[in-house]
């Protein structure tokens, strides 16, 4: 009953992922189209997946949740289900596919994250004046070589993913048997 759904939402859900990266990539990338700053790529990368994309997974879910409500025979699992699964499959087929891309179509867009993130840690720790501890640190070989698309990192983000779907599908499911719950008295 609910697979057509669930699998419906997650295609959304991925194919939205997919845009919102690739217009980050196109976008904010190269200094060529907008310029607000000199740390813009990592900038626009976190507040999409800050906020972009997290509501957008908010959204659907709640739509779902929205569209389900006075179906018969839906209860508290289900609605978990419906709520939690498309955000897990589209977010799973999400991040393989963006470490793919930057693993095999643009490994540069990596190291450009990695340099823009390590010099902008250099810019606060010089406004917060701990800066030679910082320096020492962030301008080390060991640091500035690190692979950030290993298999810890996929670990990291997909336990994160994980948590945050797990956690949405959570709070709608009890608001729905808040709401669904008859009242006594």
């Amino acid at each position: 009953m609910l697979k057509r759904p669930i699998r419906r939402s997650a295609i959304i859900l991925f194919i939205l992922t997919l845009v919102v990266f690739l217009v980050v990539q196109i976008l904010f990338k190269t200094q060529e189209i907008f310029q607000f700053s000199d740390f813009q790529y990592i900038i626009a990368t976190s507040i999409a997946n800050a906020f972009v994309i997290t509501s957008i997974y908010a959204f659907v879910a709640a739509s779902n949740l929205l569209k389900w409500n006075n179906k018969p025979g839906i209860g508290f699992i289900k609605i978990f289900k419906l709520s939690f699964l498309p955000g897990f499959i589209a977010g799973v087929l999400s991040l393989l596919c963006v470490f793919a891309y930057f693993h095999y179509v643009d490994p540069s867009g990596i190291e450009q994250l990695k340099t823009e993130y390590l010099d902008y840690s250099l810019v606060q720790a010089k406004v917060n004046g701990d800066y030679e501890d910082v320096e020492k640190v962030i301008n080390s070989p060991e640091v500035r070589n690190t692979n950030l698309l290993n298999n810890r990192t996929f670990t990291l983000i997909l336990g994160i993913l994980i948590f945050f779907n797990f956690s949405l599908a959570l709070m709608l499911s009890f608001l729905w048997k808040i709401r669904n719950t008859p009242k006594q008295g």
